[in-house]
């Protein structure tokens, strides 16, 4: 049988003269409760170093955001939803995303109050906030420069506040 190391990183394999190597395994996830990394907090963060403001100047996110010319994160987030719906939208029938996209669950019941916002209704919000119509969305989405174009001048309209940009107005303490 192999001989085992101090450092615990070759274990025998149960096959004489084979020893595998294993390295640590750490596992990441992408949900931001779980994750500090994926925060919405780490781009203004890495900006603050880049640009040199420190937390001392009181500069606000969405200053800091300005200054380097970057849309706000929301604006951002809308753009990836977006361009990602134009993808699902062209892909084949019979294929996983678009069959969840567009499926609807036969039996089951939602329950009372306030019904929980389905990645739908995100969407359509994020359509809306874009002054794209989501009743013919899937037309101009079925042309990729057209659906890009669109989805582009969307988001400059939601960063100049357009119609129902959807994001909410910042507290009293931000404004000057």
């Amino acid at each position: 049988m192999g001989q085992r190391h101090a450092d615990n990183k070759h274990q025998d394999s149960g096959i004489q003269g084979v020893r595998t190597q294993h390295a640590p395994v750490r596992q990441r996830s992408l949900d931001p409760v779980l994750s500090p990394r994926a925060s919405t907090q780490h781009l203004p963060h890495c900006l603050r170093r880049i640009l040199g403001i420190s937390w001392k100047d009181h500069v606000t996110n969405k200053d800091v955001l300005r200054q380097s010319g970057l849309p706000s994160l929301f604006a951002l987030l809308s753009q990836r939803r977006l361009r990602w719906l134009g993808h699902v939208s062209r892909i084949d029938n019979g294929r996983i995303p678009k069959d969840v996209l567009y499926g609807e669950l036969a039996t089951g019941s939602r329950p009372t109050g306030r019904p929980v916002l389905r990645y739908k209704d995100v969407l359509k919000r994020d359509m809306r906030a874009g002054d794209i119509d989501p009743a013919c969305w899937e037309a101009v989405a079925a042309d990729r420069n057209r659906w890009r174009h669109a989805v582009k001048a969307g988001l400059q309209l939601s960063e100049r506040g357009g119609k129902n940009s959807g994001m909410r107005e910042d507290s009293a303490d931000d404004k000057d």
